[in-house]
């Protein structure tokens, strides 16, 4: 990675916490660290905040999409099971529903 495209992750890590409302968390982290820490220690502190607002975010991500599959699949199923498999064979499906033998 290039040192520019390395400062433009930082900066777009830093700009999330203010995006998604943990612009104070972040700075009571950054501002917790010791005053001889080193700039490893800030970069370690900041790396761990981000990893810590990326990863549950992922998580949920994940979770939300995985449910709305879910809740399409049993509407799907409901749609067979009520209206039986022609009905779904057509569903959407604009050629098949504009044709006048159906």
């Amino acid at each position: 990675m290039s040192i520019p495209d390395f400062h433009y992750m930082i900066a777009d890590s830093w700009s999330m916490a203010d995006q998604y409302g943990s612009k104070d968390d972040l700075c009571n982290v950054m501002l917790s660290i010791d005053e001889n820490a080193t700039p490893l220690d800030y970069m370690t502190t900041f790396a761990q905040f981000t990893m810590g607002l990326i990863i549950p975010s992922l998580i949920i991500s994940f979770i939300e999409r995985s449910l709305i599959l879910i809740v399409i699949s049993f509407f799907i199923l409901f749609l067979i099971d009520f209206w039986g498999t022609s009905f779904c064979s057509c569903f959407y499906n604009t050629a098949c529903l504009s044709d006048p033998e159906r």
